[in-house]
């Protein structure tokens, strides 16, 4: 009697039927997913793990200039002007967090440098090894150079602030100076004797100096001595010799009563001085 040929076992054929099926079902999937990703305007690529690229959209082709056929199969470091990009700024931080969103400096074909911002996604095979990248990238050159533009106004308008409080400061010393100047000359012309206009110059000069609250003043005029109260003689002293008609008549010398930091001419400035000569050949 020959051997019958064996007929296959009705479950086993159900099962590989069924593997088929979904087979068949998984690439119509994934070939419907990959249309619909060659149709989205930004750039969407992918990469494997050592960064060659493996997919490339029409909306990666318009940004970079580069057709699928010219990229597939290329470093992904030829979009990128800096060299170690894919390894010191993008492997590291997704192997940590999974994903990562930030910008950075790309290149298209023609050599021109934009600014694209990056939404990048880890891959893992069966394994749960890193197997590659996804990435979605936008051109955010134009709000880049927004951003800039703003900064630098920014920094312009913060240095011009910083010149005219530069600039508000020193006239508002000069109005002291001023202020002072003025109101000794006009003692000169109401006072009655020399003895008042003495006395009386030091309310001036306090408030002319950096630090009225602790300057003093003391006046020597031909054998007199006029103070301001109250007054103590210190070494943080400025002083001007008072000359009439080429003669000395006396000393102006303006104090501090504590010690306050080096400027010009020890705690003082040179607007200081230039006034107290002034005072004193008036």
């Amino acid at each position: 009697i020959g051997d019958k040929a064996q007929k296959p076992h009705p479950a086993s054929a159900s099962s590989h039927a069924d593997a088929e099926t979904e087979k068949k079902w998984s690439r119509a999937i994934l070939h419907s997913q990959a249309q619909i990703i060659d149709q989205i305007h930004d750039a969407v690529i992918s990469t494997n793990w050592k960064g060659t690229i493996s997919s490339w959209n029409k909306g990666a082709e318009h940004l970079f200039g580069y057709t699928a056929k010219e990229a597939l199969g290329r470093p992904v470091s030829v979009i990128f002007s800096e060299k170690e990009a894919l390894k010191k700024k993008i492997k590291k931080p997704l192997q940590s967090k999974g994903e990562l969103m930030a910008e950075f400096s790309l290149r298209r074909k023609t050599g021109e440098i934009f600014f694209g911002h990056c939404s990048l996604t880890l891959l893992r095979d069966s394994m749960g090894h890193p197997s590659g990248i996804a990435g979605h990238i936008v051109d955010v050159s134009d709000r880049k150079r927004l951003q800039d533009e703003q900064s630098n106004l920014l920094k312009s308008l913060t240095k011009r602030s910083e010149e005219l409080t530069v600039l508000l400061k020193s006239l508002e010393e000069r109005v002291k100076e001023l202020t002072c100047l003025d109101g000794v000359i006009n003692l000169t012309r109401i006072c009655e004797t020399v003895e008042e206009v003495m006395q009386k110059i030091p309310s001036y000069i306090i408030p002319a100096w950096k630090y009225p609250k602790i300057t003093a003043v003391r006046i020597f005029f031909d054998g007199k001595e006029y103070v301001s109260k109250p007054f103590t003689a210190t070494q943080w002293i400025q002083s001007s010799d008072i000359v009439i008609n080429g003669k000395q008549r006396g000393v102006l010398e303006v104090y501090y009563l504590e010690e306050r930091p080096i400027l010009d001419e020890g705690p003082f400035r040179n607007e200081e001085r230039r006034l107290i000569d002034t005072l004193a050949q008036l």
